[in-house]
């Protein structure tokens, strides 16, 4: 099982260069072969086709940004830094998986059509994580915006780092969790 568990992953780890490198409509099955290290045949063992790996591939960063997400609200659970550890879990990933963002960059339409497929799913466990904290926050408990409104406008922001590099990317999450909107309520005692 592990043999095959490392071989799906050289493979999803060359796709992934191999798009980089190369963009999705020059994007062949030997690229990804050679990539990955391993032969046609055992490719196409794994995936029958081109649009097979693509989904596939999809499916694997949605995962890891995800994972990533949960994984670091459960290592710093703080309702007072939430929104930055969310955003820094997000610049994390973009840092770890370069390859994933050069995607976006080669291939701009492939990674639009993606975020817009992946985008519920995010908006769905960003609220999960966030809105314990949002709750908190005058902007939701004045009305102004609900936790799910405000979840969504993080996320969105967060994620245009994707597409416009900032000169300062660790800067972000820290910028991000000092908007006004994001400020606990202070509570008379």
């Amino acid at each position: 099982m592990a043999a095959k568990d490392d071989t799906l992953s050289r493979i999803l780890d060359g796709t992934l260069l191999a798009l980089a490198r190369r963009g999705v409509r020059k994007l062949s099955m030997s690229d990804v072969g050679i990539q990955a290290g391993i032969s046609r045949g055992t490719l196409y063992r794994y995936f029958k086709s081109k649009e097979e790996l693509l989904d596939a591939i999809a499916q694997h960063v949605e995962k890891g940004l995800l994972d990533e997400l949960v994984q670091a609200v459960g290592r710093r659970p703080d309702l007072r830094v939430r929104v930055q550890v969310v955003v820094e879990a997000m610049v994390y990933f973009s840092k770890t998986h370069p390859e994933a963002i050069q995607v976006i960059a080669v291939e701009p339409g492939f990674g639009i059509d993606f975020i817009r497929q992946v985008f519920p799913e995010f908006v769905s466990v960003s609220e999960q994580l966030l809105s314990p904290a949002l709750e908190l926050t005058s902007t939701v408990r004045s009305g102004a915006m609900s936790s799910a409104e405000l979840s969504e406008l993080i996320l969105r922001v967060a994620a245009s780092t994707f597409f416009i590099p900032a000169d300062d990317l660790d800067e972000i999450p820290r910028a991000i969790a000092a908007l006004p909107c994001l400020q606990q309520a202070r509570l008379a005692g």
